[in-house]
């Protein structure tokens, strides 16, 4: 990590007044000579090193020189103190903990770090700095909720600090907490709006919070400064087609293959396009392309067996089925797709337990259940068959597909009932009065 020069200046200023309070006569009779001299030659080491540069403490650390420095913040502390002392020692001691912190954290010793942050706070707790130093610490541990309880005690010592908004949108991005990520790029964005950075990432919280409407709008605002920002365009394209805007969303996955032509996921992207337009042999070679750059996407496979499905190649289809649940052993959509080839195959029980497994994996997703319903039409089981397109309809009431396979369900349930009512009293087989 990096440490900045301010923090230095600070520990420096510390130290000079800790050198100084050795020589007042409440403290100085207690000051061990030695400790006095490792301080100064440490002063006067570093006062020109480090004022008006950026410390990188791994370059520092190659010749053991972070330790040393450690060793003698750790001297400072572990020294004895009086039962009063002055205001100059205290500040010693705050600086002291927090730039031994800085240390222990840039040699990843962050449990010291954190030790060290602490006591900074508990000496002097209204210094916002500390708070965000600590908060730091707790995200390398991944604990977000401190991390975040930190740089929002912070921002109540100092609000409207542009980078502890930051870090804290951040960690709510990390969190899953998009609604309160949005906040803060906004706050960040009204102080700064030529900030690009944010519009992106607050472009892919409004993404995430299925709000495309917003998401695209700031995705553009990006593209309309960095018109070469393949990233941009991408989430944008994702944003277009989830709103079934098919045109605009094929147009940005164009983008993105000119201006990253290596990037396999985009193939991935424009063969989803392909196939909603029912375009199967483009989709194909977008999907074949995508595993040719990156033949460990299982979406990939996923895709191209989609596309043979649909064009009746089922054995092609099961084959990439088999290969994207090598990649992903739980990815209940392939099994869902490899259940669809085996039901075109007729190869019922197969495509049954594809079918189960599918809805283990994932119970909250109607395509699976109109999957699974087709299989039962082919087993015959046709009350299974509507309650499983009925379960899909309380999922996605717009489902058409779930409609469809329900009515034909209903329909070869009548089929069967009038011909057994025809079999019983043959009387029925005239039909004119109903």
């Amino acid at each position: 990590m990096k440490i900045n020069k301010t923090y230095d200046t600070h520990i420096l200023y510390a130290m000079d007044q800790y050198i100084k309070s050795l020589d007042k006569a409440v403290y100085g009779k207690i000051a061990q000579e030695t400790m006095r001299e490792s301080i100064q030659v440490y002063y006067n080491k570093k006062k020109q090193s480090i004022i008006g540069k950026e410390l990188d403490s791994e370059d520092v650390n190659k010749n053991g020189e972070l330790d040393k420095i450690i060793d003698s913040y750790t001297k400072i502390l572990n020294h004895p103190l009086p039962s009063m002392y002055t205001g100059d020692i205290m500040h010693t001691l705050i600086q002291t903990y927090r730039i031994r912190g800085q240390y222990h954290a840039g040699k990843g010793e962050m449990k010291k770090a954190l030790y060290d942050f602490t006591r900074a706070i508990t000496l002097k707790p209204d210094d916002d700095e500390v708070y965000v130093f600590r908060a730091h610490v707790y995200l390398d541990r991944n604990k977000l909720e401190k991390a975040i309880e930190d740089f929002t005690t912070a921002l109540t010592l100092k609000p409207g600090c542009i980078e502890t908004h930051t870090l804290r949108a951040n960690a709510c991005l990390k969190q899953g907490d998009f609604e309160k990520a949005i906040e803060d790029f906004s706050v960040i964005i009204a102080n700064k709006p030529d900030f690009i950075d944010i519009y992106a990432l607050r472009g892919y919280a409004y993404f995430k919070k299925e709000n495309f409407d917003k998401a695209i709008e700031d995705f553009t605002t990006v593209i309309a400064v960095q018109s070469d920002r393949f990233n941009a365009y991408d989430l944008r394209g994702k944003a277009y087609f989830k709103k079934e805007m098919l045109d605009e969303a094929l147009a940005d996955f164009n983008k993105v293959i000119e201006l990253k032509p290596d990037y396999a996921d985009a193939y991935c992207c424009r063969g989803c396009v392909y196939i909603r337009r029912n375009d199967l042999d483009q989709t194909i070679a977008d999907a074949s392309k995508a595993i040719e750059l990156d033949p460990t996407i299982p979406e990939a496979f996923g895709l191209r067996g989609d596309a043979y499905n649909k064009k009746d190649e089922f054995d092609k289809a099961i084959e990439d089925s088999n290969r994207a649940l090598e990649i992903d052993p739980d990815y209940a959509l392939i099994y869902c797709n490899r259940g669809l080839a085996y039901v075109g195959k007729e190869m019922t029980e197969n495509a049954l337990r594809d079918f189960n497994r599918a809805v283990k994996l994932d119970p909250n997703n109607a395509d699976i259940y109109c999957g699974r319903g087709s299989g039962y039409i082919l087993k015959g089981a046709l009350d299974e068959a509507i309650a499983d397109f009925t379960t899909a309809i309380k999922l996605d009431p717009d489902n058409a597909e779930a409609y469809y396979g329900r009515s034909g369900a209903y329909s070869a349930k009548a089929s069967a009932d009038l011909a057994m009512a025809i079999e019983l009293d043959p009387d029925y087989a005239d039909t004119s009065h109903l």
